[in-house]
């Protein structure tokens, strides 16, 4: 499933993992997959030669004005400290993908089926995960409200047609 992922969408999964060791977590939940998509948004490990480079969910929160830190991280920050435990090692290997993940994953390779696209970008990843009905980012997204802020803004920047947007939005109700 992940060989169809392209480069963007592969690097925000590596930002997931980087998050998830950070934390020493054992597995990739869908809260590292959300910081992972914010830490897009910087721009700073994605410098090209001397150009600045985001993927699209990044583009898509910073033009929405979702920033990291500010909006969900007190939330998120909050309830992983009170998890984690101090005492423990780094994991020394790649942490595992929780059910959600996985889940968000084949979300990802279904909405890009849908939309007539032959590769997974880092968009499809964003539209995936916004469409999970479970766990802590979708948690923290339904309650500030911005879950169908995010994905019109997404449907927009991806340039999907009027009939197509509004086909997906109401498969997605």
């Amino acid at each position: 499933m992940v060989r169809k992922f392209t480069y963007d969408a592969r690097r925000i999964l590596t930002f997931a993992e980087e998050q998830a060791r950070r934390f020493n977590d054992e597995y990739v939940g869908s809260e590292h997959l959300l910081m992972g998509l914010w830490k897009d948004m910087g721009g700073d490990d994605w410098l090209i030669g001397e150009k600045r480079y985001r993927s699209a969910p990044g583009n898509i929160l910073s033009n929405l004005g979702l920033g990291f830190p500010e909006a969900f991280i007190p939330q998120l920050f909050s309830r992983k400290v009170e998890t984690a435990s101090k005492n423990r090692l780094p994991i020394p290997h790649t942490p595992k993908y929780t059910a959600e993940v996985r889940e968000t994953f084949k979300k990802a390779c279904k909405c890009a089926r849908e939309l007539g696209h032959d590769y997974v970008g880092a968009e499809h990843v964003l539209l995936g995960l916004l469409d999970l009905k479970t766990g802590f980012a979708s948690e923290i997204l339904a309650k500030e409200g911005v879950i169908g802020l995010i994905t019109e803004e997404t449907l927009d920047f991806m340039g999907v047609d009027d009939e197509t947007h509004a086909r997906y939005i109401e498969y997605r109700k």
